[in-house]
C-alpha cells in the first residue's frame, strides 16, 4: 500500500499483484445523472404548430410513435413551438432529435427563448439523425414564457425541408428536485429502481399509474440512443413490471424512462458481464 510517494505496507503473502486506489469520482469521468429530464414530441399538448405546410415524414428513425414534421425551407411564417414545464430555475441542455436526409436542410433554426435573452442555432440536419444532438445550454426561469421553436426560416433553397421532431431538456441542478420536481411530475405515476441493479443479463423494471393514458418504457445508451422500447401502449391504472434482457448488449451505464400523458421519469441502471 502507497500513501503519496511512500510505502506504507508490503504485503509478504500474496501471490498476485493488488493494487487499491482512492481517486475522485469526478476523476473515472462517469456520465452524469440528470435531477430533472423532459422529453417533448410533436403531438403532445404544449406544442404548438403555427403555418401551413407541414407534413409528416415518410422516414423512418424519428423520436416514439409519432412522425417527424417537415417543411420546406422558407421564410419563417410556419414554426413549431415546443414549451417545457422547466422543473424550477436553473441551467438546462436543450437537445433535438431529426431524421436525417439528404434533402434536409444544412441550416435549419432552433430558436430558443430563456432567461437572457433569444438565441438561434442552426444545425445540419441531413447528418446526425435519430439520437440526442446537444443545441446548447441556457439559463430557463421557468415561468411559462420560455420555448424551443423550430422555425422554415432555411436558405437551403426548394426542395430542401426542415424537420421538427422531439426536443429533450435536462438539468444537472439539485436546487430543483426538492421544491418544484414533484409539481412537474405529480403522483400520477411513479417508477421504481430496476432489480437487481447492477444486473446481469436481466432485470425487472416496475411502475405504477395512479390514471389511464399512453404509457411509453424504453432503454436508452449513455447517449440518448433508444435501444429498445418495452411498454408503448394504452394503460389502465395500476402496478406493473417489466422483465428487461441485455444478453445483447456490452456493460455499461443505460438509463430507462417511463412516459406517461407528456410527463417523462428517467433512471440509471448497470449492466455488469
Amino acid at each position: 500500500m502507497a500513501i503519496g510517494n511512500q510505502a506504507v505496507n508490503i504485503p509478504q503473502s500474496r501471490s498476485l499483484p493488488v493494487i487499491w486506489a482512492v481517486t475522485s469520482r469526478d476523476s473515472l469521468n462517469l456520465p452524469k445523472t440528470p435531477v430533472y429530464e423532459e422529453i417533448i414530441d410533436t403531438e403532445y399538448d404544449n406544442v404548438e404548430q403555427t403555418g401551413e405546410g407541414w407534413f409528416p415524414t415518410a422516414n423512418t428513425g424519428f423520436y416514439g410513435t409519432s412522425s417527424a414534421l417537415l417543411n420546406e425551407a422558407g421564410t419563417g411564417d410556419s414554426y413549431i413551438t415546443y414549451t417545457p414545464e422547466f422543473a424550477g430555475a436553473a441551467e438546462y441542455e436543450v437537445y433535438g432529435w431529426w431524421v436525417a436526409s439528404s434533402n434536409r436542410a444544412g441550416d435549419a433554426p432552433y430558436i430558443i427563448t430563456h432567461a437572457n435573452g433569444v438565441d438561434t442555432v442552426r444545425v445540419d440536419q441531413s447528418k446526425n439523425g435519430s439520437s440526442w444532438q446537444l443545441i446548447g445550454t441556457y439559463s430557463f426561469n421557468g415561468d411559462g414564457s420560455e420555448s424551443v421553436v423550430i422555425s422554415d426560416n432555411s436558405s437551403a433553397g426548394a426542395q430542401k425541408f426542415v424537420v421538427a421532431d422531439a426536443i429533450r431538456i435536462v438539468t444537472y441542478d439539485s436546487t430543483v428536485s426538492s421544491v418544484d420536481y414533484n409539481k412537474i411530475l405529480p403522483e400520477e405515476f411513479s417508477l421504481s429502481q430496476n432489480y437487481p441493479n447492477p444486473f446481469n443479463p436481466s432485470t425487472t423494471i416496475s411502475y405504477y399509474i395512479s390514471q389511464e393514458g399512453k404509457v411509453k418504457l424504453s432503454i436508452f445508451d449513455v447517449l440518448g440512443n433508444e435501444i429498445e422500447t418495452l411498454v408503448d401502449k394504452y394503460s389502465p391504472t395500476g402496478e406493473y413490471s417489466v422483465s428487461f434482457n441485455a444478453s445483447g448488449l456490452s456493460s455499461g451505464i443505460y438509463f430507462y424512462s417511463l412516459s406517461l400523458n407528456g410527463s417523462v421519469i428517467s433512471k440509471k441502471m448497470t449492466l455488469l458481464k
